[in-house]
C-alpha cells in the first residue's frame, strides 16, 4: 500500500482500521510529483497515421496510462462515428464541438459529480451529510459511486481528449468509396491543411486553454507489418489490399510539408522503437514520450530454460 498512495494516506486507513470506521475517507492523493503538470490542464492528443499500425492498441494504452498513473479525466472521440452531419465541415465542427465540450466540462470542488446525480445536491453540508441525505443513505451512495467519480468531486485533476482515427474494422464493412470518404474527414489529421485547422479550432477558445499534440505511427518493418496484417480479420484485410496505395498517397507524414509545421507539437513513432520530438514542451508530453519509449505491441517473450542447468549458455 505505501507504493501506491503517500504515507499520509496509509496512516490515514491504519487509523480507520483500527477505530472501524472512517467517516470521511480520503478519495484524492495528496500533492506529489507525478500530478504536476496535470492539474486542471487540457490536453488534446490525436494519434495519426495509414490504417492497420497500431493506433488502436497505442490509445487505448496511453488512456490507461494518463488515468491510471496521472489522474488525468480520458475521452475517446473516434472519428467514424462524426460522419453524419451532411458536410465534412459539420463533421469536423461537431466533433469540435463535442470536444471542446468535454475539455469545458466543470471540475473540483462544487461541481455536481456521483452516480445517478445523487451527490448533485444544493446548499451546504450538514453533520449528517450533504444536505437531503441522511447518514445511512450517505454510506451507500459512497459505495455505489466509483473512485473516479469521487475524485472528480474534490480536485480537477485534468483532462485528455484523445481523438482516434477511422479504424479497418469500420471501413471493411463500407464500399471503397465510403471508406475513402470516412478517412477523408478532417480530424484524420492526414494533411497539413487539416492539422491547422484543428489548431485554429481549439485556439478559438480563449477561455479554456489547451494544449494540443499529434502522435504519428508509422510501420516499416516487415516483420511488424506482417504480424499487423495477420491480426486483422479477412474483411479488413481485403479492404487495406484495396486501398492500400490510396491510403499511403493520402496522408502526408508530420513536417514533410513545405511549410514544416513548426508551429505544431507532434511525435512520429516508428516501429514501436524510434521517435522523433518537436515542440513537444511541458511535464505530461515528456511523460507521454517517456512512456511511448518502452511500449510494445507484444510483450516480451518467455525465455526457453536451459536443458541442462550446469552448462553455461
Amino acid at each position: 500500500m505505501n507504493e501506491l498512495v503517500p504515507r499520509i494516506q496509509a496512516s490515514t486507513a491504519q487509523k480507520a482500521r483500527q477505530l472501524g470506521s472512517n467517516e470521511q475517507p480520503t478519495t484524492v492523493p495528496a500533492p506529489q510529483k507525478q500530478y504536476f503538470g496535470v492539474l486542471g490542464q487540457r490536453h488534446v492528443i490525436c494519434l495519426i497515421g495509414v490504417p492497420n499500425n497500431g493506433k488502436a492498441f497505442v490509445g487505448r494504452e496511453l488512456g490507461w496510462y494518463l488515468e491510471f498513473f496521472h489522474g488525468a479525466r480520458v475521452a475517446y472521440f473516434e472519428v467514424d462515428k462524426y460522419v453524419d452531419e451532411g458536410s465534412r465541415e459539420a463533421n469536423a465542427s461537431k466533433l469540435a464541438q463535442d470536444v471542446q465540450s468535454f475539455l469545458r466540462s466543470a471540475g473540483g470542488i462544487g461541481a455536481s459529480h456521483g452516480s445517478n446525480g445523487k451527490l448533485a445536491t444544493s446548499g451546504p453540508p450538514t453533520p449528517e451529510g450533504p444536505k437531503g441525505i441522511s447518514t445511512d443513505s450517505l454510506a451507500d451512495v459512497l459505495a455505489d459511486e466509483s473512485f473516479r467519480d469521487r475524485k472528480s468531486m474534490n480536485t480537477d485533476s485534468g483532462r485528455v481528449a484523445i481523438v482516434m482515427p477511422p479504424r479497418m474494422s469500420t471501413m471493411a464493412s463500407m464500399d471503397d468509396a465510403q471508406s475513402k470518404e470516412v478517412w477523408n474527414q478532417t480530424w484524420t489529421c492526414s494533411n497539413a491543411l487539416d492539422r491547422d485547422w484543428i489548431r485554429k479550432k481549439l485556439k478559438e477558445d480563449q477561455h479554456h486553454d489547451c494544449k494540443l499534440m499529434f502522435i504519428e505511427l508509422e510501420l516499416t518493418d516487415p516483420e511488424l507489418i506482417r504480424q499487423h496484417v495477420a491480426a486483422a480479420k479477412p474483411a479488413e484485410r481485403l479492404k487495406l489490399e484495396a486501398l492500400r496505395n490510396w491510403f499511403a498517397c493520402s496522408f502526408t507524414p508530420l513536417g514533410h510539408t513545405a511549410s514544416s509545421e513548426s508551429h505544431l507539437s507532434f511525435l512520429r513513432y516508428r516501429n514501436f522503437r524510434d521517435m522523433e520530438t518537436h515542440r513537444m514542451h511541458g511535464y505530461l508530453r515528456m511523460r507521454i514520450a517517456q512512456f511511448l519509449s518502452v511500449l510494445r505491441p507484444n510483450p516480451n517473450p518467455t525465455p526457453t530454460p536451459n536443458p541442462n542447468p550446469t552448462l553455461n549458455p
